[in-house]
Order: structure tokens, then C-alpha cells, then sequence
């Protein structure tokens, strides 16, 4: 919004823009002299620093409507698995429990506070379908990882011939890397308060990805996009946890309210650091070999970097960055490198499995991408 203090006239830059792009081109542009800048070349105080240190600030957490409703969610205890059936008989007697609803994630537990949504959710007896889930363990996945380093892969880059050079090599280095499986782990849990009727949805989070939660959270109610309204609240850290194409934790919390009746009562769901550590989404777990070969004066003449790992771009609306079963994303500052060396081989082998994977907030070149 541009705003005109003297007046009190204002208007979006959308407006303006279609007023503006009627002008008529200037053939010469005054600049501002550099005395007149205002804020370039001055540091102005946060327009946030005074609700953040006097407290005041509202984060998701903080939010509490009128008969407003806590969630919890029992989610698999193995990813890919679903729920088969469940008994609801002892979380419904805990007092406070309002409701037991299943909802796809799992099943919710819905009461008056946070700690008797705890209590019913640990007396809630769920049977779960483990057909599809994976069971294997950290160690057992990498030992996959290691045995497909092996094996022949896509090719991401491949200049001169990387193979023969190291072998004829004066000398020669050998590593390899494991990264395993992180969690964002922001200091404010995931949570989201959502009041669903069957005309509208309102939303209140620490929101990263408006556009793509508006339209999931639309698809889940069975609303126009446009009926959908969030506020976007300060988030207790997010480091791009809270951006991602399922729009998780907003999907739940929409789901578990269309469970409950959509009767515009404000549900919050919150999820708890238990949750957040064992509910994903995580930074993938990635495998890197590498062979260099260097002549005798000790320069690098030849590089050959296998990466194994899964893809963060496949299966959502990036895919299609996805090209020939190279995700730029996993072999970014590998098949990028910079460097001018004569003979590059870089190989990326794309691997699936049930746990869920997410961009981890750092710069793109750090690992699982390459070391």
C-alpha cells in the first residue's frame, strides 16, 4: 500500500500500476542526489522490536478465540503406515475431551486445553496398517545408500573422462560422506487455529507459503480458494519448515475441523516437540563418494562425485525441474562447481521411500546437495 500521510489517500500498488504503465516513457530520468535519501545508507529501527521485547507480539501459540478448542494429532509411528482401526472409548473419557475424529494423517484428538488433548491422545488406542511403511532403520537405508554409490547412476555433469584420469593420476584422494536425516526443530512447534464453516475458512499461523496453503486448505474444506482467508502471524522459527508444497500442518488442522463438524468453532492444532521431531518433514539423508586425481605438481586434474540421496523436487509442482531424473537441487554445487577441472564425472542416484523430505533453511550448495 502507498500512503499519503497529509491526505490520508491511499492506494495498492496494483492500482497504480495499471495507472502507471499508461504514462508515457520519460526520454530522461533525474535521479534523487544522494543527500536526499531517507533510507538508503541509514539504519532504521525494526517496526517489530517493540511488540518482540514488550511481549505483545502474537504468534499462533498465543492465539485464543472465544470457545476456542485445542488439538492434538496421533499420527503412524512409521511413516506410510495408516490407520486400520481405533478405539476411542478411553481418550473420550478423559475430562475435557470434546471429540475423537480420524482425519487422513491419523486420528484427532479434540478437548478444552492442550494437556487434556495430551491425555486423551495417550489413552487413544489406534491400530495401524503397516503394509506400506517403512521399517528399516537409519543404518539399513544407508547401507542402501552406500551399495547404490557403487552402481551406475544418472549422469549430472560429464566433462572429459573422469575414470581413466584418476587412474593414471600421480596421485590420488578418496572420501566419503554421510549426512543424515535433520529436523527443522523451530522453537514454536507447528501449529495453526483454523474456523471452518461450510461457507468459509479462516486461518490463523505462522505462515511461509500463503498462495500454496490457501489453495490446499481450500481443496481439503471443499471451498472456493477465495472464501479462504489467512492471517499470517509471527512464527517462533521456521527455517522453511513451514513452506512446503503438502502445506502439512495447515491441511491438518483444516481436516480435523471439517472432522469436527465445520460448525465455526476455532480449533487450534498443536503439535508438540515430540511431534515435531518424529512427524517430519526432514532435511534428507544423502550419501556422497568421491575419487580426485591430481598430476605432479599437485593440481587437480580429474574429479568423480556419486550422490545418493532422495529428491526434495519430485513428486509435488516442482517436479518439473526435475530433468532426465537430475533434481537440480540434489546435485547443486557438484554438477555446478565452479572450478575448471579437465575431467568431471558427477552421477546422482535418486532414491523414494516413505519418509517425507524438505528443503532445511541454508544457502543450496551446503549438503545433502554436496560437501
Amino acid at each position: 500500500m502507498i500512503s499519503h500521510p497529509a491526505s490520508k489517500r491511499q492506494a495498492t500498488f496494483g492500482a497504480l500500476a495499471i495507472k502507471a504503465a499508461a504514462l508515457p516513457v520519460p526520454d530522461k530520468v533525474t535521479l534523487k542526489d544522494p543527500k536526499d535519501f531517507k533510507l538508503i545508507g541509514h539504519q532504521l529501527p525494526r517496526v517489530d522490536v517493540p511488540a518482540k521485547v514488550d511481549g505483545t507480539a502474537q504468534f499462533t501459540l498465543d492465539v485464543a478465540l472465544p470457545g476456542m478448542l485445542v488439538a492434538l494429532l496421533k499420527r503412524p509411528p512409521l511413516f506410510g503406515a495408516t490407520v486400520k482401526s481405533f478405539d476411542a472409548t478411553a481418550a473420550s473419557a478423559v475430562p475435557g475431551v470434546v471429540k475423537v475424529v480420524q482425519v487422513p494423517h491419523g486420528v484427532a484428538v479434540v478437548a478444552m486445553s492442550f494437556w487434556a488433548a495430551k491425555q486423551g491422545r495417550e489413552a487413544l488406542a489406534v491400530e495401524w496398517d503397516e503394509t506400506q511403511a517403512e521399517k528399516r532403520s537409519t543404518s539399513q537405508i544407508m547401507d542402501e545408500y552406500r551399495h547404490l554409490a557403487e552402481q551406475p547412476a544418472a549422469s549430472a555433469r560429464k566433462v572429459g573422462d573422469a575414470a581413466p584420469a584418476i587412474k593414471n593420476a600421480a596421485h590420488t584422494v578418496s572420501a566419503s560422506y554421510e549426512f543424515p536425516y535433520l529436523a527443522h526443530a523451530p522453537m514454536e512447534p507447528l501449529d495453526a487455529v483454523v474456523k471452518l464453516t461450510a461457507s468459509s475458512c479462516e486461518i490463523w499461523a505462522g505462515d511461509q507459503f500463503q498462495t500454496m496453503d490457501q489453495a490446499n486448505a481450500a481443496k481439503t474444506a471443499g471451498l472456493d480458494p477465495l472464501k479462504v482467508s489467512i492471517h499470517t502471524l509471527y512464527a517462533g522459527g521456521s527455517f522453511g519448515r513451514r513452506a512446503n508444497v503438502w502445506s502439512d500442518y495447515i491441511v491438518e488442522a483444516v481436516s480435523i475441523a471439517k472432522a469436527y463438524g465445520a460448525d465455526g468453532t476455532p480449533i487450534k492444532l498443536q503439535w508438540t516437540r515430540e511431534d515435531d521431531i518424529q512427524g517430519g518433514l526432514y532435511r534428507p539423508m544423502y550419501f556422497h563418494k568421491i575419487e580426485a586425481g591430481l598430476n605432479e605438481k599437485k593440481e587437480l586434474v580429474a574429479w568423480r562425485q556419486v550422490i545418493v540421496g532422495q529428491s526434495i523436487m519430485a513428486g509435488g509442482p516442482f517436479e518439473v525441474m526435475v530433468k532426465n531424473g537430475i533434481d537440480p537441487t540434489s546435485v547443486e554445487g557438484a554438477a555446478t562447481m565452479a572450478y575448471d577441472i579437465p575431467n568431471i564425472d558427477v552421477e546422482l542416484a535418486t532414491t523414494k521411500n516413505p519418509v517425507p523430505v524438505l528443503w532445511w533453511r541454508v544457502v543450496g550448495s551446503s549438503p545433502p546437495r554436496s560437501p
